[in-house]
C-alpha cells in the first residue's frame, strides 16, 4: 500500500488522482473529466483512456491490488484486470499432476498384488495343464512348504508326479537321552615283533694265543677265564637284532667249564669296529673296550646267563666283549655257545 501511494506520488497524473478520490467516495460513474492534454508530450487524451501509469504497470499485479485496496474499489473500475497472487511452485506442480500420480501408484499397486503367471496355486490339480501347451506339466507346488520337489517339463502322455506326501514328525529326544557319538580313529599301527639278538661273528683271545700251548675251546665255545685275579681268556661278539636280552648258554663239555657256579662275566662296549672274528689271537691283538661301559651278565638257575642290553648301539658293529667283572677273585673259565639262546 505505501508503494502505491508513493508511486502516485512521483506521478503527475491528475486524471488517475481524481478516479481515485471519486471511487474513494463511492462514486462508480466514469470521470468527467474534460479532454486534457499532457503536460510532457502535448497530446490530447480521451477520458476513459487508460493512463501511462496504468499501461506501465499493468504487468505488476501488486501494484495493481495495491491500488485497489487504496481506492476501497476494484480493479475492473479502474480498467484493469484484477491481478492475483501467484502459487508456489511446489503446488502448482501437484495441482497439474496430482491425477497422473494417483494412476501411476494404482497401477504399482495392481502389479504387485497379482500372482505371478504361470505359479498354480497349491493344491489347484486343474492348473497342472495348459490348454495352450497340453503336452508340458506346470511344475506343483508343494501343500508342505518343507517338503521340495524337482519337477520339470514331462512328454506328453506322461501323467504328472504325484503331489509328496507329508513325513511323520520326528520323535523328540531330549538332549539328555541321546547316545554320545563314539568317534572311531583308526588305531596306530603295532610295533614290529622284537627280533631276538643272534652272535653274526664273534672270536677270543687268550694269554697263550699264538703259542703251541693255546688248545681251542672244545664246541667253539667263546671261554671267559681268570686265575689269580688276572683275566687269561676272553671273547669278543658282534650282535644283530631288536631284543634288548642277550642270553647265552655254556658248551655241554665237562672240560669247558672250571668253576662255573662262582663265574661273574660282564659286556663291556668295544670302542673300534675294524676287528676281525679270530681265534685263539694273544690278549694284546684282542680289540680295545671300555671298561667303565659294561653290563654284569645275570646267572640263570640252568646255568646261563642273561645280559640287559637295552641300548642303541647293541647291534653296532663294534660289538661287546665278554670279560670277567670287575672286582672278582679267584678262578673260573665258563665257556658259552657260539650261538645265542632265544
Amino acid at each position: 500500500m505505501a508503494r502505491a501511494r508513493r508511486l502516485l506520488a512521483d506521478r503527475d497524473d491528475p486524471r488517475l488522482l481524481t478516479d481515485l478520490e471519486r471511487l474513494a467516495e463511492g462514486n462508480d460513474a466514469a470521470p468527467a473529466l474534460p479532454l486534457q492534454t499532457s503536460q510532457r508530450d502535448g497530446r490530447a487524451r480521451e477520458p476513459g483512456r487508460p493512463s501511462r501509469f496504468r499501461r506501465d504497470n499493468a504487468s505488476d499485479p501488486l501494484v495493481m491490488a495495491d491500488l485497489e485496496r487504496l481506492a476501497g474499489g476494484t480493479a475492473t473500475a479502474l480498467g484493469v484486470p484484477s491481478g492475483r497472487r501467484r502459487q508456489p511452485a511446489l503446488v502448482r506442480h501437484v495441482r497439474r499432476y496430482l491425477g497422473y500420480y494417483v494412476l501411476a501408484l494404482g497401477a504399482v499397486l495392481v502389479v504387485s498384488l497379482r500372482p505371478p503367471v504361470g505359479s498354480p496355486v497349491a493344491g489347484d490339480a486343474s492348473a497342472l495343464d495348459s490348454p495352450a501347451t497340453p503336452g508340458l506339466a506346470r511344475p506343483l507346488v508343494p501343500a508342505n512348504p518343507g517338503v521340495e520337489v524337482a519337477t520339470g517339463p514331462s512328454l506328453a502322455g506322461v501323467p504328472p508326479p504325484l503331489p509328496p506326501t507329508a513325513a511323520g514328525a520326528a520323535p523328540s529326544v531330549a538332549p539328555s537321552d541321546q547316545p554320545t557319538p563314539v568317534l572311531d580313529f583308526p588305531s596306530e599301527p603295532a610295533p614290529p615283533p622284537s627280533v631276538p639278538l643272534r652272535i653274526v661273528d664273534s672270536g677270543y683271545a687268550s694269554a697263550t694265543g699264538g703259542t703251541p700251548l693255546e688248545q681251542d675251546t672244545p664246541g667253539g665255545g667263546l671261554p671267559v677265564a681268570v686265575t689269580a685275579n688276572t683275566t687269561t681268556k676272553l671273547s669278543f661278539v658282534r650282535l644283530d637284532g631288536t631284543d634288548t636280552l642277550l642270553h647265552l648258554t655254556l658248551v655241554p663239555d665237562p672240560g669247558a667249564n672250571v668253576n662255573d657256579g662262582s663265574a661273574a662275566v660282564s659286556t663291556c662296549r668295544i670302542t673300534t669296529p675294524a676287528w676281525t672274528g679270530a681265534r685263539g689271537v694273544p690278549l694284546g691283538q684282542a680289540p680295545p673296550y671300555d671298561a667303565n661301559d659294561c653290563v654284569t651278565g645275570k646267572r640263570q638257575s640252568d646255568g646261563s646267563f642273561t645280559f640287559d642290553l637295552a641300548r642303541g648301539d647293541r647291534a653296532s658293529p663294534n660289538g661287546f666283549a665278554l670279560v670277567p667283572a670287575a672286582g672278582t677273585t679267584g678262578a673260573f673259565q665258563v665257556s658259552f655257545a657260539p650261538k645265542a639262546a632265544p
